[in-house]
Parts: structure tokens; sequence; C-alpha cells
């Protein structure tokens, strides 16, 4: 079998006429294949076995080289998506933009790319949409291996590995890169930050998550391209913003959104309320970002709405400064906030109704919280956001000693009612009404 796909490869490999790679062998790129997930390696043989060439490609050969551990495999190959589809039995055709084949091997899900192309064919008609600023719109122009390659936006991203042979093929320097841990953009990054803008934020995720170098070229025009994200639709922003928050290293990432001018972008109103002489809102990001980032290292849960509420506070405090003293309860006055905060924010980054909700509801429940538990505090235990509500008030009493007791009081009440399935809190059950 193994003989059959090595054959069936080197003929496809012969078909190339254009590029160069660089093959590296095992001894050299150093991956371990049995940190290859089998579900990718299985969609790369039945592909291979189709008379097709297919890599897996992506950041799961660059985790895979510097010896991390990816999550997700992706695969690149000259098969269409329809001619994936019709190898596959449990696969759909997803994506606008750029077509893509969602391949399902029990668990799994695997997403196969078909190897992108020039902006324009032979005969000189254009295959992807731009606009006048350059940021590509659609893009289904199918090519080969080596044009993929230079489609993509990174070197350290665009490695190519072939599980049958145990070899890395390297068209645009990554693997030098990697040993040099550096992050380079493939071609011009003026040009490349334009077709996409959230490359801006990739770059910084990328460098904070991989503690790389980013190259001078790249890095000095982040800043002054940072308005590029405008045009990037909230929705999207919501997903980078995740992906930002939940990388491991949102901490680093964080000190480098504001860095590069790129957090004005994301949290307009956080940003200037970390201008404030109030040093205990910086430092309290600070602790809950670093505080993300050991659950995420340790596979623990972590929630979008829980690291939304968190960067959104300090701009929450300053609105709470501006109302006048006594003229609403803690929890009315937070509650006004709290919707103002989201209304404004929602203007850069569409939060998700649910998000949202459980963002406010965060919130509002501080003041309760503050309080300690009072009578029957089971009830209280029993709502859904009181967890999340719970550890906020646990980041802040970090630094407010007068927090501490509440914390410490609510820590002991939990004990209480947890200690078994008798003592766990009852939710209330509705009445049905009457027909």
């Amino acid at each position: 079998m193994a003989k059959k796909l090595f054959n069936r490869l080197s003929d496809a490999v012969k078909k190339r006429t254009n590029g160069n790679p660089r093959i590296v062998e095992a001894d050299e790129h150093g991956i371990n294949p049995s940190e290859v997930s089998r579900s990718a390696r299985h969609v790369v043989e039945v592909l291979v076995e189709g008379g097709y060439e297919a890599y897996i490609v992506g950041g799961s050969v660059r985790d895979l080289m510097l010896g991390l551990h990816p999550k997700d495999f992706d695969i690149a190959t000259d098969a269409r998506p329809e001619q994936v589809k019709n190898l596959f039995d449990r696969c759909r055709i997803v994506g606008r933009r750029f077509r893509l084949a969602h391949v399902y091997v029990g668990r799994d899900l695997i997403e196969v790319a078909t190897f992108r192309g020039g902006h324009r064919s032979r005969s000189g008609r254009a295959h992807v949409s731009v606009t006048l600023g350059g940021r590509i719109l659609r893009d289904n122009a199918y090519g080969t291996i080596d044009r993929d390659a230079l489609r993509r936006d990174f070197t350290a991203n665009s490695l190519f590995y072939d599980p049958t042979r145990n070899t890395v093929l390297d068209f645009v320097g990554g693997v030098e890169d990697l040993k040099q841990r550096r992050l380079r953009m493939i071609g011009k990054p003026a040009v490349r930050f334009r077709e996409d803008p959230v490359r801006l934020l990739r770059a910084v995720r990328f460098a904070a998550k991989l503690n790389f170098r980013m190259d001078p070229a790249m890095e000095q025009l982040i800043p002054e391209l940072a308005n590029l994200l405008d045009a990037i639709s909230p929705a999207r922003l919501f997903d980078e913003g995740i992906k930002l928050l939940h990388s491991g290293a949102a901490e680093r990432t964080f000190e480098l959104l504001r860095d590069k001018g790129l957090l004005h972008q994301l949290f307009p109103r956080t940003e200037a309320a970390l201008e404030r002489d109030h040093p205990e809102d910086l430092e309290f990001i600070r602790l809950a970002l670093a505080n993300t980032d050991e659950r995420v290292r340790s596979g623990m849960p972590v929630s979008p709405a829980f690291a939304y509420a968190v960067l959104m506070w300090p701009y929450v405090r300053q609105l709470l400064d501006e109302l006048e003293p006594g003229e609403f309860s803690p929890r009315d006055a937070l509650a006004i906030c709290a919707d103002r905060a989201l209304e404004h924010q929602a203007r850069t980054i569409s939060i998700p109704f649910r998000h949202a909700q459980m963002i406010r509801e965060i919130w509002i429940r501080q003041p309760q919280l503050e309080a300690g538990p009072r009578s029957h505090p089971e009830r209280v235990m029993s709502r859904s956001a009181f967890r999340a509500a719970y550890d906020f008030l646990g980041l802040r009493a970090l630094r407010a000693e007068r927090l501490q007791g509440a914390y410490q009081a609510w820590t002991r009440a939990q004990e209480k009612y947890e200690t078994g399935p008798s003592d766990a809190p009852r939710r209330r059950r509705r009445r049905r009404r009457r027909r």
C-alpha cells in the first residue's frame, strides 16, 4: 500500500513544471509521525490513491516542527472540491470567498483546500475580486502547489508535509525562518496586508503565541496600516478576537496590540479608559489574561464572554464614575453602564447575543457578590452566570483587599452546598399556566 502511494505521489510531483522546492528530510524537520492525526493521514492516502497530490499544510506543520501539539490538521491538494467530494462519503463543500471541502473521518473534521493560483489566468482573465484598495473579496482561483505556497501569508505557515514519505516541501524559506524563530511575510508586506487586513492581527497572534520576532519590514508597517481593519466586518473581528484571547498567549498578545496601535481598532473605548490615571484597570486586565493563558495551557475550558468582559471592564468603570453619585442603585447603575458599553462595542466588534447576555450578567452580578452570601445563597449559585461572575470577582479581589472577604465567603458557601448531590442548589420549577 505504502509503495503504491509513493509511486502515485512521485508521478504527481513529476507533473509539476513550475517551482523548485527544497525537500527537507526527517532528520532535519524532526516531525514525529506518531503526532500526525490518523484522520488527516487517511485523507491524504485516499486522495493520493485517487491520483491527486495531497499534503498536510499550514499551522499544523509549523507546530509539529516546533515540537507543539496541533489541534487541527488542514490539507492542500490539486483535486477540486467536487473531486474531493466524490472520494469521500462524508464530505460537504463550504465557503463563498474560497470553496473548501470538509471531510469527516469519525468525529474529526479535516479541511481540504484546492491549491490556489495567481490573480489572473494565462488568458488574462481575472479569477479574484479585488477592491480599489487591494482587499480580496472573492478568491476561487485554482493553481499549482508552488503558486499556492506563494499565496499564503507567512513563510512559517507555507510548509507542506507529506506523511507518506515523511518529508517537508519548502518553497519560501519557511524552514530557516522557523529555526531563526522569525515571522516573515511572503511577498511585499504592504500589499499582503491590504489584500486581507486581518493579517495584521494574525501577525501579532503568531508573534505572541510562538514567541517569534517579526521581520522589521513587516513590523514597522503594522501601526501605519492599522486603520485598514475598519473595512473588516464586526462579525469577523469577533472570531479573530477569540483567537487572539484563547491562543495561550493572551497577555503578551494584549501588550503587542497596544504597542502596535491595534487595540484602539478593536476596543477603542477600552484604550481610552486605560489612559485615565487608574493603573488598577490595566493590572486587572493583565492578571485576568494571565489566568486565561494558564487555563488554555492546562486544557481547561475558557469562555469568550469572560475574556470580552475583562477587556471592556475599564470602560464600564469609567461610565460608572460619570454617573451622579446615589442616582441609581449599584445594580441599576451597572445595568445602565453595561448596556452603553455593549452598544458602543458593537460598532467595532459584533458580539453574538448569547455572549453579550453573559457579559452583562457577569457585570451586574458584581454588587450582589460583593455583599457576600445572604439568605438562600443557593439560589444565587444556581444561576448559569454565577461561576463566571464569581471568577470575575476573584480576579478583582487580587488587587482590592475590600473584596477578599466576600470572595472567600462565596468560596466557603460553594464548598458547603456542593459537598454532595443532596446539598446541591435546587432550581425552581416553573409553574404551568392553566388553559
